[in-house]
Order: structure tokens, then sequence, then C-alpha cells
């Protein structure tokens, strides 16, 4: 397991910061570990996250790649079964398409089809979001599909500790792992309790969430990645208005930690999941789904979701206006769940304030520091 360091600083970094510290480090105790992508060496090094690496471990482990994404995957996964591990990185989820084949036929089966003897050590770092005009070809997200697919372990790191930790878990699995990151958190700070190494040899990712309590809980609402900030960012106004929420932050989505959610529900009875994938087939309805099929009778309401419309992203800003939830629809949700009237006055007061702090930047950039998508 990882273990923290009780020397580790107070000081606040950015989940892009992170990322960089975690693959140094891994490079650094791991000395056979490549870095492979198209821009891994760019002046703007992929948002921050592979900064220094070329200078500091050579064209040999650092290798920019050119814009072939099937043969990237293809030649990762050649290094991986011939014992050289790697992160590889594709800086939209859109162009990893382009390499399901490696991914899915290859990669994912490898483990099983040569009797558990040769495993496929591969991370592969994918970045999702939209908004800033990424449009139809720059702004999906699709990891309900990937877990869907046998033999693949799927992680969305949240904020600046759950992109560190579980970059470093990841790497250590010895099977592929796909590693989803929303380029909305790649600015947010934190603090971060740095890593000892992982040692244990046998090692292998399991459902990974944490749980914080709001209050006086009422309503259990799971979220992962970036829809954990902007739950998280409701938290003063509920805690004003004394609606408590238990709130279910999952970090690895393939393997999932339903228990945790169950266990949950069983003292709220009431559910809300957020996804920013489209509605149809999403990894809420799994959870949904899931939970029914497991007998879950503590349930004293219809669970709620909140998804994305199933429509192609537009490219135009204000084509994108009002089409997706935002924090005041999901401090509604909560309210409304809770058993609260959200029509009281009470309540609209808050929600004003909300809009006036929603207002305060662009709808489709996530905060005042978002300079652009590259």
């Amino acid at each position: 397991m990882l273990s923290r360091d009780s020397q580790s600083s107070d000081n606040q970094i950015s989940v892009s910061d992170s990322i960089n510290e975690a693959t140094m480090y891994l490079m650094q105790t791991m000395p056979k570990l490549r870095m492979i992508g198209l821009g891994v060496n760019d002046p703007k090094s992929i948002f921050g996250t592979t900064r220094n690496l070329l200078e500091k471990f050579g064209k040999e482990r650092v290798m920019d790649f050119p814009t072939s994404e099937n043969a990237m995957l293809g030649y990762t996964i050649g290094l991986a079964i011939n014992g050289i591990p790697s992160i590889s990185v594709h800086q939209r989820f859109d162009f990893l398409l382009l390499a399901m084949d490696q991914l899915v036929n290859n990669a994912a089966k490898w483990y099983y089809m040569f009797g558990s003897r040769q495993s496929v050590p591969i991370v592969i770092r994918v970045i999702v979001g939209k908004g800033w005009g990424q449009g139809p070809t720059h702004s999906q997200s699709f990891h309900a599909w990937l877990s869907h697919v046998p033999g693949l372990k799927v992680v969305m790191p949240h904020d600046v500790q759950s992109a560190y930790d579980l970059l470093i878990k990841s790497v250590y699995d010895p099977n592929p792992v796909v590693y989803i990151e929303h380029r909305w958190i790649h600015d947010q700070l934190g603090s971060l309790s740095r890593s000892n190494a992982i040692l244990d040899p046998d090692f292998r990712l399991t459902p990974t969430s944490n749980v914080e309590i709001v209050g006086k809980p009422a309503v259990t609402v799971v979220t992962f990645s970036y829809t954990t900030t902007r739950v998280k960012s409701l938290y003063k106004n509920l805690q004003r208005l004394g609606v408590g929420i238990e709130h279910v932050i999952l970090e690895t989505i393939k393997p999932y930690d339903l228990d945790s959610i169950k266990k949950s529900i069983d003292r709220t009875g009431a559910l809300l999941v957020l996804d920013f994938a489209p509605s149809s087939n999403s990894f809420a309805k799994e959870i949904v789904a899931q939970l029914v099929l497991s007998g879950g009778t503590s349930l004293v309401k219809a669970p709620r979701i909140l998804s994305h419309p199933d429509i192609i992203e537009p490219t135009s800003f204000f084509l994108t206006k009002n089409l997706y939830f935002n924090d005041r629809i999901i401090f509604e949700e909560i309210v409304t769940l809770a058993g609260f009237d959200i029509s009281d006055p009470i309540f609209q007061d808050e929600q004003v304030m909300i809009e006036r702090r929603l207002e305060e930047f662009p709808h489709d950039v996530p905060n005042s520091y978002f300079k652009g998508p590259f």
C-alpha cells in the first residue's frame, strides 16, 4: 500500500504539478519506465504534467511520437511484453479512439490469452473535458465504455492527492490501466502528502473511494473526477441551510466501490449520482442498476442522476450555454432530495448567491485562472 511521508510539505500545488511529481518519482525509482506520447516534449508539456522530464531522463526514456495513436499504443505493448513498463499520453480521449484495436484486442486480453504468465504493464493517460470551443472532436469522455472492457482498469483522479496516488498505484499494477484526467482539474490547487515507494510486487489496484460528510446527511451524493469539485463548491451553501449530505467520491470506476455507496444509502435513503458523459448507458446508470440488482431496498426515494444530454458537443460558445448541469442545478437536486421545498425564499436566496458565483467567469471555463486548452 501507499504510505504517507510524515515530512511532507503543506504547500499548495496544482494537479498538473502533482502528476509531474509522481511521474518524476516513478521514473527515478523504476529505471525501465518510459514516458511516451504526442507532445511530451512540447513547450506546454501537456498542461505542465511532463515538464522537465526530457531534461532529466533523456530522449530514450521520454519519447515524443508521430501522430499515429494505434502505432504508439502497439509500440508500448511491445515494450510491455518485453518487460519495459510505460506511461503513454493521449492529449484527448478522442485521439485514443484511433488506438482502440490495440487497447481492447491486445493490451486488455494479453494476460488472459497467455495463461496469466505475461503481463502488460502500461498506464494510458487520457484527457477529457468540454468547453472552450472543443467541439465534437475534442470533448468526448467514454469512461463508461472503457469500464465495460474486461482486462482494463479505469481510474479518474479528482484532486491533487488522488492524481498523485492513483498514478503511482496505476504504474505498479502489472496490467493495463487507463488514467482519465479532466483538464478542468489541472490548475486546481491542494496540499500533497507524498508517498514512499510501493515495494510489494503483488500490488494490485482495488476499488478506491473517499467519503466526506457535510452536516447531518440526508442524501448520498456520488461523484468522480471534476464532478467532485462542483459538489465540494456547494458545501458552504448546504451547511448554511442545514442540508446534510454524505459525499462518496469514486477514484476508481473499474473496479469501483459499490459497498461504500450501499452503506451510505443505508444511512440516508436518498441518492444523487453525477456524470459528465451523455445520459444513455452512462456510468451513473451502472451504479443505479447495480444498487437495484443487489437489493438496494434502503432507498426511500427514486434515485436521481445528473448527466449530459445525448447530443454531440457544439463548438459555439452560445450553443453550449445552459446545455449542461451547473452548480445551481446540483444544489436544487440535493435540496429537493433532502425533502425541502426549493421554492422556499431561504433556498432562493442561496440560489442567487450561486448564480452570482457562476457569473464571475464564462460558462465554458472552470474558473478565472483557466487560460485555454493546450
